[in-house]
């Protein structure tokens, strides 16, 4: 399993949107093993909803398009939840 993980949310139309249930994601990935995220700058509003230990047990990076997540070379673990 990767340590890093990219969570990228992205309209038909190629728009980055926030992460839905993006404390419920993060304890995924945290669960998972992740210690790194690369969060959507869409997300940032969400970014309260998140209890603080958790939060902070990631080194956090963002985005704004695509652009970052396809220049960055890491090993990319994607998580999903059906809610």
């Amino acid at each position: 399993m990767s340590e890093n993980n990219t969570l990228p949310t992205m309209s038909l139309g190629g728009s980055i949107v926030p992460v839905e249930n993006l404390a419920d994601t993060l304890q995924v990935a945290f669960d998972t093993g992740a210690k790194g995220i690369l969060l959507p700058r869409a997300s940032v509003s969400d970014i309260p909803t998140i209890p603080g230990e958790l939060f902070a047990k990631f080194q956090t990076s963002f985005y704004a398009d695509g652009t970052r997540i396809s220049k960055t070379h890491i090993r990319v673990s994607s998580v999903f939840i059906r809610g």
